[in-house]
């Protein structure tokens, strides 16, 4: 009896009392240099790698491409980011006809992984989509909660120098404004011009009062930004939206960068912040760039529910839990 309890103990009280291990598992977000060292080179092969030329997918290898089929036609739709051997995540409103408002059918998309330009056949590959999971706050063409899993066809994807998955925040912050003044990486395929390769560009992060004036109380507000806004936002600036902007370039997101991925280093790794929400697309640095906070408390929950299923649940979580409530049937 007083070996079995001593057991019990031994696997309980490291619960409680020890560190809780990151989730999800993995080695996540990690950056070219870091990545080489996951993989089993030879001491020839490490040092080409190390000393060639990074392409743009092989910097962000998690960045992948949503395309959309008009007959055997494809163009880009949004951007979209992988955090899972099977999950990648984008804007919900990636799914929407913007004239009829109707959802579109998942039949039409396929995602483009591994590659700088998913045009060009001889990079990458594609795969179709199982199943789309739209979050159950979202209300198209509002920008709250603009935010989507896919979940791919086929078998798990291997994880490479070119795809490779982000890491999901591990923490849902008091502080609404924790990125105020971080450097944010917001990386894609659209362009204004048609281009098709992957870019990214930097912007910095700004307070949650400097988003909400420059989107609706700015006195060089157009009627035309006007009337989107209110569109986009009708209950003004909320919680589950951040904000960047370039501090001295006139660049900003063009159509086809809706769902983009929004990323933060913190600690030698990429972290998804947030998708890029596209409902307000300008094509200019004029106004801050909109992305649906992936740390939010109705968000990130969420996320892990869906694309982690049962590691979630049997995941240690007590700073997770107060935002679980089973009666609500958005938490289960």
């Amino acid at each position: 009896m007083f070996f079995i309890f001593a057991l019990l103990l031994f696997q309980i009280v490291p619960n409680f009392c020890g560190p809780e291990p990151p989730f999800p598992m993995g080695n996540c977000g990690l950056y070219f240099r870091d990545r080489i060292e996951t993989f089993d080179l030879t001491e020839a092969e490490l040092n080409v790698e190390n000393n060639k030329d990074q392409t743009e997918n092989e910097r962000r290898p998690w960045t992948v491409v949503l395309l959309k089929y008009e007959g055997r036609i494809a163009s880009v739709r949004c951007g979209a980011t992988i955090i899972s051997p099977k999950m990648v995540i984008t804007a919900a409103s990636c799914f929407f006809d913007e004239k009829t408002k109707k959802p579109l059918d998942m039949n039409d998309y396929s995602v483009v992984l591994g590659t700088n330009d998913p045009m060009n056949v001889t990079e990458g590959f594609e795969r179709r989509l199982s199943r789309v999971m739209i979050h159950p706050k979202y209300k198209y063409p509002q920008a709250y909660f603009d935010i989507a899993l896919i979940e791919l066809e086929g078998k798990e994807l291997e994880f490479t120098m070119t795809v490779h998955p982000v890491c999901l925040p591990s923490e849902i912050p008091d502080d609404i404004d924790k990125w105020e003044g971080r450097l944010i990486d917001i990386a894609g395929f659209g362009s204004e011009d048609g281009k098709t390769l992957l870019d990214a560009i930097s912007m910095q992060g700004y307070p949650y009062s400097i988003c909400d004036r420059n989107h609706f109380d700015d006195e060089d507000l157009t009627d035309l930004y006007r009337e989107k806004a209110k569109i986009a936002m009708p209950n003004k600036y909320q919680d589950n939206l951040g904000c960047a902007k370039q501090y001295n370039r006139n660049e900003g997101l063009c159509p086809g960068d809706s769902g983009n991925t929004v990323g933060n280093d913190e600690d030698g790794r990429m972290v998804l912040v947030g998708v890029a929400q596209g409902v307000l697309l300008e094509c200019s640095n004029r106004f801050p760039s909109i992305y649906t906070r992936t740390d939010h408390k109705d968000i990130l929950p969420w996320i892990w529910r869906q694309a982690f299923d049962r590691e979630f649940f049997q995941f240690g979580r007590p700073r997770y839990d107060r935002y679980y409530d089973p009666d609500d049937p958005d938490d289960n």
